[in-house]
């Protein structure tokens, strides 16, 4: 050891053994005698190890040396590393590193990494931290005039890393532990945890590495028999897909057309090598089976985690149905794993995501999530009892995710048993939790779930009255959903589906409503927003406005009109003439006979009929034989949807003396269909309820609307029968009426 550096190493010593902390004026003098000794010293060669042994003996107490001080961070000790480091990621890629250069790459790295990663920057006074004025942070810089980050991270970093990956890494192969591989996944893990980075620069590096044939080779190495991975799986398997997975997003369309047909091929040889093993098991030596399985069973699962990244863009999920059969595979894998019942097993039994068999569960049944959103997909789901069962076992397991995963394939591909979901709070709840959780994140992403797609099934899933109710209570529920609405750094998505859900939440009752209203930013927003040029956005911000109290206003405004024409009509009209039942004539009708119009005078009977527009064609006949077989005035939108103003509708339900209710699971799920019912029902106007979706049994609040009223089936029997049932049904209203 060198004399002029025996105090320094003495005083690490001394720390490392009492555990004392180094006072900033000594560590200034230890880091001015390293300097000293780098600067004065003729050999090279010695600097740069005792450079390294120096990185090696501070990473080991660094916690007691205090490295966030400012004066510190400013020291020239660490200029000398970084340049030192970045003369060693240039010399790895161009020429053949001894041992001792290999040792001396590896120690400054990992001193790089944990000052990097715990004492970026100084620790501040509480008030100066909290003052912009005086805790001056440059803009243009992305962080902190002085940090570690800056020092390091610099642009002829990057530019060596990136070589080193590109003209390196994904062209040469080594040994499974060599330095280059662990030193090249601390760095990516590094540059995937920082925010204020350039993180566009490493993109097309990370997408290279993953289209390289490295990728997949690297999981044919994965062994049984082995723990964990070594640095190279660590590299390519681990903290290349972890990046694209989390630092991907703005440029994800593109990368998804890039990556996911070859990673999908990828993945059939990987699954064909790794999942019979995991899945039916297979014959070991050593009794603990399960660990020897760990290492397989998370390259399965951060192989599963890959294709969640695609299975979010849109344009990508065809590729998981269309194509190569093997693709359309991957569906039913994922479907085995998750039904698998030994999985299913260890799932109740543990909760923590890091367990294997979590973790796995869990990436599948997400993979499942995000597929359904394609609609073949959805279909092929739906038909399958094995998803449906294996759902309604995981989703009572401990873990959130698989319980959110499960419990809203279960709701969104039964739909029509919206109303008999089981354990309806338990799922608000694991929406609230994941909306929160996604809400302040910049990709809006949490587990391999984005925000649009947790409202979008959340539109579903809040028709169950019990959910509604649930957002309502919970103290976060309301809020968070009114900052999707009105936080403009959401995208117009996520504001219109929110918007949608409050709407829905609104039918619940006043606690709901007072909420609302007592939301003011949300408020400003939705009367700015009913204004909009977009038709259905604007509905939607006009009928939550009427459900918070326009509503009342105009059914106030119409008792008002109603008391004004009654008090009209006993002024100018004379006293009726006594009416004698015995002289009256009545004309009896055959069961069979068809109205027509030719028979009768226009009636003053006004018959409207409520119905979704997805229904349009069955409801659309309807409309077509009353109008050609009987003399009443009929009401039916045929542009129903988001067309009309809650107050028009509600105008056209004043006039009707007949409401014509079509019945069907589309419209028990329809907003608009719900918004125009409860004002039926408040105006009590007469209700025909008719059936037009075979075997449809209302649920919910539509059974409560129609009540124990006699149903009209159109979709069983002779329709000629149907159709005379349903005129004999206004006429005998119109003969109550009379």
């Amino acid at each position: 050891m060198d004399s002029i550096l025996q105090r320094p190493f003495n005083i690490l010593d001394q720390l490392r053994r009492q555990r004392l902390l180094l006072k900033v004026e000594t560590t200034k003098e230890i880091l001015n005698e390293i300097v000293f000794y780098l600067h004065t010293t003729n050999n090279r060669a010695n600097g740069l190890h005792r450079l390294s042994t120096v990185c090696q003996e501070f990473s080991s107490v660094y916690m007691l040396i205090p490295f966030d001080n400012l004066e510190i961070i400013k020291h020239e000790f660490f200029m000398i590393i970084g340049r030192t480091f970045e003369m060693l990621l240039a010399k790895a890629r161009l020429m053949s590193m001894s041992k001792e250069d290999e040792q001396h790459f590896y120690e400054l790295s990992y001193f790089i990494v944990n000052l990097c990663f715990h004492k970026n920057t100084e620790i501040e006074n509480f008030y100066i931290g909290n003052n912009e004025k005086l805790n001056y942070h440059d803009e243009e810089e992305g962080f902190n005039q002085i940090s570690y980050q800056r020092i390091f991270l610099t642009k002829s970093f990057f530019e060596r890393f990136i070589k080193l990956i590109t003209d390196d890494l994904i062209i040469n192969d080594y040994p499974p532990f060599h330095v280059k591989y662990k030193v090249a996944h601390r760095l990516l893990h590094l540059c995937t945890e920082l925010d204020n980075i350039d993180h566009n620069i490493l993109i097309d590096p990370i997408i290279n590495c993953l289209k390289s044939n490295f990728y997949l080779d690297t999981f044919k190495t994965v062994d049984l028999r082995q723990p964990t991975y070594n640095p190279k799986q660590l590299f390519f398997i681990s903290e290349c897909a972890e990046f694209l997975s989390r630092r991907c997003w703005k440029r994800r369309t593109e990368i998804s057309k890039m990556l996911c047909a070859p990673m999908l091929e990828f993945s059939r040889d990987i699954f064909k090598q790794h999942l019979p093993i995991l899945l039916e098991g297979e014959d070991l030596d050593n009794n603990n089976e399960y660990f020897m399985k760990g290492a397989k069973i998370q390259t399965v699962t951060l192989h599963i985690k890959l294709l969640n990244y695609f299975a979010l863009e849109p344009t990508a999920r065809k590729y998981f149905y269309l194509g190569s059969q093997s693709n359309n595979k991957i569906i039913s894998q994922m479907i085995k794993i998750i039904s698998r019942p030994s999985l299913i097993e260890s799932v109740y039994a543990n909760q923590q995501l890091f367990h294997a068999d979590v973790g796995l569960v869990s990436y599948a049944i997400i993979l499942l999530y995000n597929l359904v959103f394609e609609k073949k997909i959805f279909y092929l789901l739906r038909q399958d009892s094995t998803v449906l069962n294996a759902c309604s076992e995981l989703a009572r397991t401990k873990d959130l995710t698989i319980q959110f995963g499960s419990q809203t394939l279960l709701a969104v591909l039964n739909q029509k048993e919206i109303d008999e979901i089981n354990n309806p709070s338990k799922i608000a709840q694991n929406y609230l939790h994941y909306i929160e959780y996604m809400i302040d994140e910049p990709e809006h992403t949490y587990h391999g779930v984005r925000l649009n797609g947790v409202l979008t099934n959340l539109e579903i899933i809040v028709q169950n009255d019990e959910v509604k109710e649930e957002i309502t209570n919970d103290d976060r529920g309301i809020p968070v959903l009114a900052r999707c609405t009105y936080d403009k750094r959401q995208e117009d998505e996520v504001q219109q589906t929110a918007t949608r859900i409050l709407l829905s939440i609104s039918f619940i009752g006043q606690n709901a409503v007072d909420k609302i209203v007592d939301n003011e930013s949300l408020m400003r927003y939705v009367h700015r927003e009913s204004r909009s040029d977009n038709m259905k956005q604007s509905w939607t911000n006009e009928a939550l406005l009427w459900k918070t109290g326009e509503e009342d206003k105009f059914i106030l405004m119409q008792e008002e009109k109603k008391e004004k024409e009654q008090l009209m009509i006993q002024e100018i009209t004379p006293p009726a003439a006594i009416f004698e039942e015995s002289k009256a004539i009545y004309q009896y009708v055959r069961g069979d006979y068809r109205f027509n119009l030719g028979d009768a005078a226009i009636s003053d009977i006004y018959v409207m009929i409520s119905y979704c527009e997805d229904d349009i064609e069955i409801c659309q006949r309807i409309y077509d034989t009353l109008k050609t077989n009987t003399p009443y005035h009929l009401a039916m939108n045929k542009y129903y949807m988001y067309s009309a103003s809650p107050a028009a509708v509600a105008s056209t339900i004043e006039k009707a003396d007949v409401v014509v209710m079509c019945l069907s699971n589309k419209y028990r799920l329809s907003t608009v269909c719900r918004l125009a019912a409860e004002y039926i029902e408040k105006r009590q106007r007469p209700i025909i309820p008719v059936i037009i979706e075979a075997n449809y049994k209302p649920t919910g609040w539509l059974n409560i609307a129609v009540g124990a009223r006699r149903f009209i089936d159109f979709t069983n029997g002779d329709l000629d029968v149907t159709y005379n049932d349903l005129i004999r049904e206004i006429a005998d209203i119109k003969s109550n009426k009379n």
